[in-house]
């Protein structure tokens, strides 16, 4: 389970490469996640201009075109109530509850640079990966 915090910067390092490594594995996202990425984009680009605006774009396309190739766990998937009393009882915005909800249920493992998250899903029993240790476990399929 990819959040954003992962999914942005993968695709930013990897470009179209990371179609061939995440195609490898079981990777799932939920159907929020292209829209946070896009999002972390847009910061990028108009707030801190750390890329152009048409490298936004061209992220953005790809985060939604690559999502067709994972697994996307809607919120339809996810209960509600044990949203809302993981939202509530870890302190987590339902945005991050929804990540740990769906990778606990799921049995996956969660790939995330938010420490809050992190912590939460291991105290859950979620296996935590960061953005590195997922780069790495990628790295094989990520080298041209």
């Amino acid at each position: 389970m990819l959040d954003a915090s992962v999914y942005a910067p993968l695709i930013l390092t990897a470009g179209s490469k990371v179609f061939t490594a995440l195609r490898k594995h079981h990777v799932a996202i939920l159907d929020l996640t292209p829209y946070e990425t896009c999002n972390v984009y847009w910061n990028e680009a108009v707030l801190h201009k750390h890329i152009t605006p048409s490298d936004a774009i061209k992220a953005c396309v790809l985060a939604f075109r690559l999502s067709a190739f994972l697994k996307v766990i809607t919120f339809r998937e996810l209960n509600p109530q044990i949203l809302a009393e993981e939202s509530l009882d870890k302190r987590l915005t339902a945005y991050d509850a929804a990540y740990l909800i769906a990778a606990k249920s799921d049995g996956l493992e969660l790939a995330t640079e938010d420490e809050k998250l992190a912590e939460a899903a291991r105290e859950s029993g979620v296996n935590v990966l960061n953005y590195d240790e997922l780069t790495r476990f990628l790295g094989i399929c990520l080298k041209s």
